[in-house]
C-alpha cells in the first residue's frame, strides 16, 4: 500500500481549488438555461392556447383571460390576435396569436447577460365562427 506524501495531498487541494469555480459556473449555467427554457415553453403554451380559443371564435377579452391563467398578467408585455374581432375570422383561414413576455433577467455569477425577450406566435385554422 502506497501512502500519499504531503506534497501530493497539497496538489489535490490546489487542483480542486482551481476546478471548483469552473464547476460552479457550469452548474449555474445549466440551471439558468433550464429556467429560461421553462419560461419559453410556458410562453409557447400560452400562445398555442390563445390560438386555439381564437380558432373557436372566442373574443379578445376571453382569450386574454385564459392566457393569464398560463402566464401571470404582470409578466405579459403584449398579446396580439390577428384578426382581432371574431366576426372578421373566416372559417378555414388562419388566426394568429402572438404572446410577448417582459424581458427575462438571467443571473450567472461573473457574467453580464442582457435581459432576454421571449416571444411566441401560434397559428391555427379557424374552425368555428359565432353566428351573428
Amino acid at each position: 500500500m502506497r501512502y500519499k506524501t504531503i506534497s501530493e495531498k497539497g496538489a489535490a487541494a490546489v487542483e480542486f481549488a482551481i476546478l471548483l469555480p469552473i464547476l460552479v459556473l457550469i452548474v449555474f449555467g445549466i440551471t439558468t438555461f433550464g429556467f429560461a427554457y421553462k419560461e419559453y415553453i410556458t410562453v409557447t403554451h400560452a400562445a398555442r392556447d390563445g390560438a386555439r380559443l381564437a380558432a373557436l371564435g372566442m373574443d379578445y377579452d376571453y382569450i386574454v383571460d385564459e392566457i393569464e391563467l398560463d402566464l401571470p398578467a404582470e409578466i405579459i408585455e403584449s398579446i396580439d390576435v390577428e384578426p382581432l374581432e371574431p366576426e372578421d375570422r373566416v372559417v378555414g383561414e388562419s388566426v394568429t396569436v402572438t404572446v410577448v413576455r417582459k424581458p427575462l433577467d438571467l443571473k450567472i455569477p461573473l457574467f453580464d447577460i442582457d435581459p432576454i425577450e421571449l416571444e411566441s406566435t401560434a397559428e391555427m385554422r379557424v374552425e368555428y365562427n359565432k353566428p351573428e
